[in-house]
């Protein structure tokens, strides 16, 4: 059985150009500054503990603007921030689920033919039960097996049909049939030489649909002619799926033609078959519990004859979800992102808390031994002066980068310990540790040591 559209439709069934066209099968207080005025300021000027110099962008934010400090003190506000790993998790659990729940184990119309066998199977682990639900006449034989069903079984068979393709339409039959089938179309089209037809072997659904839309496009399809006459043509199939038959007129005038398929259909063997169900007019479901322990195939089976007229069947498969296998696997992504969220902020004890800094040198270093100051490279020319003294105007002066950022007149000839930033001449550090806040003007991590810094 087969159907017919047009070329050019938008939105009619089986239209060239449209959508809808089915063959046999139907489906983100103020602070203080520094005043630079003075070059002595450093010496006798007062110095705010409550702001910073930036010397890179020469403004000045109150240090409450730091990130992890609280206003009061240098002690590290707690984040709550979700870990990378936990959202890509949650989100991987969730998506993965839908696809599960909707792509996999989505209800399905299967539409089924003479001679046709086509095995249902799930995985017991997110399926608890197959329902089958016939949609049409009686016919349809559902088999239940615990293995694979092999396609040992073979069956030759054969359709005739004439036709009218009208000017610029379609007419189309599709099949069911499994790996190792194969048909011949023998075909005679009536007229002249010049009344040509497309004929076109198709397989699935959407390359149909894509076809109709262009039928002059032969990589649409498996098999692409133009036919006229009388004449033959073979075609194997690889792959079990929904096969069409279709062709296609382009001229300005009707055509008649008339076809026989030949077909040699493989078949699933129902040896082995556990249970045999068939559907009645009182019984139009049937359902199939799976067991976690072992495998369940249902087998659909079809007469390899018309009844009453009837040649195509079709049936719903609905797949019952496993909610138990759902739950548990939210669970444990719930556990590994709480463990990795745990790992992150310190709470098992296991790796140091954010925001913690390792020393860069111990509390009791001498500070005035040279041999453990630490080894920075000499970014600016050596100071002339005692440390912690102005330049002349007649000295060598460095450039305004390496200025302490308190004082913006000795050179940064020190770093704190434990942050390592080195940002003030070693008279304003020293004056900074001795201060009720002794805090780094950069990071405002508490200062523990202020070491001098001997450039060679």
């Amino acid at each position: 059985m087969g159907s017919s559209g047009a070329f050019g439709g938008t939105g009619s069934s089986g239209t060239f150009g449209g959508t809808g066209s089915s063959g046999t099968f139907g489906k983100g207080g103020s602070s203080g500054t520094f005043d630079s005025s003075s070059s002595h300021q450093h010496q006798n000027g007062p110095f705010y503990p409550y702001s910073y110099y930036d010397p890179y962008n020469n403004n000045q934010r109150p240090y409450t603007e730091r990130r992890g400090y609280a206003a009061g003190g240098g002690a590290e506000l707690p984040t709550c921030r979700l870990s990378p790993w936990g959202i890509v998790l949650s989100m991987a659990s969730f998506f993965g689920s839908i696809w599960i729940l909707i792509g996999i184990f989505n209800p399905e119309q299967v539409p089924l033919g003479l001679n046709c066998s086509r095995v249902v199977k799930a995985n017991s682990a997110f399926v608890s039960e197959i329902q089958v639900q016939n949609l049409r006449d009686p016919g349809t034989v559902l088999y239940t097996l615990s293995s694979q069903p092999a396609l040992t079984e073979s069956i030759n068979w054969q359709q005739s049909y004439e036709a009218t393709v009208e000017a610029f339409h379609h007419q189309e039959w599709g099949f069911s049939l499994n790996k190792g089938s194969s048909i011949k179309l023998s075909h005679d089209i009536k007229g002249t030489a010049q009344d040509t037809l497309v004929l076109a072997f198709i397989q699935g659904k959407a390359a149909f649909e894509e076809w109709l839309n262009d039928p002059l496009d032969s990589s649409k399809a498996l098999r692409w002619y133009h036919i006229h006459g009388y004449g033959s043509k073979d075609f194997e199939v690889k792959t079990s799926d929904e096969y069409y038959v279709a062709f296609g007129n382009l001229n300005s005038q009707d055509i008649q033609f008339s076809m026989e398929l030949e077909f040699h259909s493989t078949l699933h063997s129902t040896k082995g078959a556990i249970k045999t169900s068939t559907f009645t007019p009182e019984r139009e479901s049937i359902s199939f519990p799976l067991s976690l322990i072992g495998s369940t195939f249902i087998l659909l089976r079809t007469p390899n004859a018309s009844q009453v007229g009837v040649d195509v069947w079709e049936v719903e498969v609905v797949y019952v979800t496993r909610w138990a296998t759902f739950i548990i696997i939210w669970g444990l992504i719930a556990m590994v992102v709480a463990v990795i969220i745990g790992l992150e902020k310190g709470w098992l004890g296991i790796v140091p808390r954010s925001g913690e800094r390792v020393p860069l040198m111990s509390p009791d270093v001498e500070q005035s031994t040279p041999s453990h100051a630490a080894s920075y490279p000499p970014s600016f020319p050596p100071a002339s002066a005692p440390p912690g003294e102005c330049y002349d105007n007649h000295q060598q002066r460095v450039s305004d980068d390496h200025l302490c950022t308190v004082c913006l007149d000795a050179p940064k000839d020190c770093f704190f310990d434990p942050c390592g930033h080195r940002c003030t001449c070693y008279a304003c550090g020293q004056r900074i540790q001795r201060g009720d806040k002794p805090l780094c003007p950069i990071c405002r991590q508490p200062i523990n040591t202020v070491h001098k810094i001997f450039d060679s």
